[in-house]
């Protein structure tokens, strides 16, 4: 008899609502999330088995999806070790009632950054492997192939859209867009400067993580410039304006909060 066989037979239907409990009280959700990386599709498994008084991460099982992404971006030491501290707590916290010894943990995330966590323990581990979990539907954008290969290949423009962006002062008290005007208005004890560039909106990026264009029409062909709205990061998001910068032959990246509550920055485009 499998491990979860038995467990539903000591404790009926209300089995899976306490393990899902317990996982969520131990870490262990929040530890696979970080464990994915802040955004983009995900597909894999993790063995672990209990050694001592720790956990052993034993194995990562991972296939490359065929739009890209699957495997966990952020396997560094420190959110592995979050994510065996996690499953100790897990394994302390169940060990009265539900008892194991090793598992695994089968993880698919979409781009809408949905997760989902099965566990397996003990028997039930057997046979089981990334191949039998569900495939996200799509990828995410920044993980398309295509993408990929546009950044390998700008990579000589991008070095003086990033330096120009970084030598930037921001020392303006007020800025304005009008069209595709960019104005800076400068104050100091004698006088106000206002100086006028040659812009375009790329789009903004909120608190949540939401990159939105806000272009009548995609920049370009690549599947990225051509969704609406997609999560990521603030990395990502620098990384995306300073390429769309490049593309377009700009010369820096003009970014500033257009809202405090929620937190909305802009993304532009400027030519001197």
């Amino acid at each position: 008899m499998g491990w979860l066989t038995t467990q539903v037979e000591n404790h009926g239907s209300d089995f899976e609502g306490m393990l899902i409990e317990s996982m969520q009280e131990a870490g262990v959700y929040d530890a696979v999330f970080a464990l994915c990386g802040p955004f983009g599709v995900r597909r894999f498994m993790i063995g672990f088995a209990s050694k001592g008084h720790s956990i052993e991460i034993r194995e990562l099982e991972t296939l490359p999806l065929q739009y890209g992404g699957g495997t966990p971006s952020a396997p560094t030491p420190e959110n592995m070790q979050q994510l065996k501290t996690a499953l100790k707590n897990l394994q302390s916290r169940m060990n009265s009632w539900a008892p194991w010894q090793k598992g695994s943990l089968g993880v698919i995330r979409n781009c809408d950054n949905k997760m989902q966590v099965i566990p397996f323990f003990d028997v039930d581990i057997e046979g089981v492997s990334v191949e039998h979990l569900p495939t996200p539907s799509q990828g995410h954008p920044l993980e398309d192939r295509a993408y990929l290969k546009v950044k390998a290949s700008v990579q000589a423009q991008l070095e003086p859209v990033y330096m120009n962006t970084m030598a930037i002062s921001h020392d303006w008290t007020e800025w304005a867009i009008d069209g595709e005007e960019l104005r800076l208005m400068y104050q100091d004890d004698i006088e106000s400067t206002v100086e006028k560039k040659r812009c375009r909106v790329l789009a903004t990026f909120d608190q949540d993580g939401q990159w939105t264009w806000q272009v009548s029409e995609p920049l370009f062909s690549e599947e990225v410039f051509c969704w609406e709205y997609f999560l990521c990061d603030w990395e990502a998001a620098m990384e995306l304006g300073m390429l769309c910068v490049a593309r377009l032959n700009g010369t820096w990246l003009f970014y500033s909060l257009v809202s405090t509550d929620p937190q909305v920055t802009v993304f532009v485009a400027v030519w001197d």
